[in-house]
């Protein structure tokens, strides 16, 4: 932490605190200007805009910027001016808003999108790859992720035929423990955003000429959809088939995950229910790991697997 990953940290909240003003109509932190990356939105009738104040994703990517490097600094001891600074930030920055078709507002002002279809989820960035909205912390937030996604499968091809808007639901249905609904774009990436060699594509085209092009990310957001569909971590404990589709999958087993926590997982099921688990451990101590509801705190020795039954047992 101290020599690679905060100079990184700290640099990127000082970009973010220095980005940011104040609304002087809200009192909130805005930067501007900003975009929500590619999609527009109507401004007036008849005329459209990208450039606005804080879109979602932007206020997303901040508040976790600025927690990350207020807890990094806390670790470390240092810095304590600027993590005031950052602590005195965050209860500033706008809010999440539920917009008019209930889904997830995009924007700072609750605007009509030019493209309602629009293949990027940019404004779901707090629940995929961030950790700001789950279910299990925020559910209405979390139903507003789900009605966003519905919606811009509703409107048309161009949210879904493209390789990595496609994979990108897979993990956000994941996050959300839609195990159906994500094995349903798992099938759709494979049936038809994918190449008999199994490339992702880029299912709109090339722009010039008239052949589909390799989307690289769809193939490994594919297989970040698959481990988060088994195994989570981004909640403060490792969390087992979390969105296990049971009908589908009904057996199987996955090794070697990495979660958060220096722990590596191992995971076996039978007919839809967990049967065994792994942790294998970096540190000493006690590793909080979920499967359905239950919660149990698992002892752990570094350098050592701690066996679990499928009650989360230590066998």
């Amino acid at each position: 932490l101290e020599r690679q990953g905060y100079p990184f940290i700290k640099g990127a909240a000082l970009f973010s605190l220095d980005y940011m003003v104040e609304d002087p109509k809200t009192g909130w932190l805005v930067t501007f200007p900003d975009w929500s990356p590619e999609n527009r939105f109507f401004r007036e009738e008849g005329k459209e805009s990208h450039f606005t104040l804080s879109p979602t994703m932007s206020v997303a990517v901040i508040r976790e910027v600025l927690t990350n490097f207020v807890t990094a600094s806390e670790v470390l001891g240092v810095d304590e001016d600027l993590r005031a600074e950052a602590q005195a930030a965050l209860p500033k920055l706008p809010p999440f808003q539920i917009n008019k078709h209930g889904g997830l507002q995009e924007w700072l002002q609750d605007f009509d999108e030019a493209l309602p279809g629009h293949r990027h989820l940019s404004p779901l960035y707090p629940a995929y790859p961030g950790n700001q909205i789950s279910p299990l912390t925020t559910p209405e937030l979390a139903e507003a992720v789900k009605t966003s996604i519905l919606r811009r499968l509703e409107y048309g091809e161009g949210s879904g035929y493209v390789g990595h808007s496609r994979s990108w639901m897979v993990n956000q249905f994941a996050r959300l423990y839609e195990p159906d609904l994500a094995h349903e774009q798992l099938e759709v990436l494979i049936g038809k955003c994918a190449l008999p060699n199994m490339f992702s594509t880029h299912g709109m085209g090339h722009r010039t000429l008239d052949r589909q092009t390799h989307c690289i990310e769809g193939n490994m957001a594919y297989t970040a959809g698959v481990a988060e569909m088994l195994v989570q971590s981004h909640l403060g404990f490792v969390h087992l088939l979390p969105s296990l589709p049971k009908e589908k999958w009904r057996r199987g087993f996955i090794k070697g995950i990495k979660a958060r926590g220096g722990y590596v997982v191992d995971v076996e099921w039978q007919n839809g229910s967990l049967t065994r688990a792994a942790i294998h451990s970096k540190t000493t101590g006690t590793c909080p790991v979920r499967y359905g509801d239950k919660v149990v705190e698992v002892p752990v020795t570094a350098g050592e697997s701690t066996v679990l039954d499928g009650a989360l047992k230590v066998k």
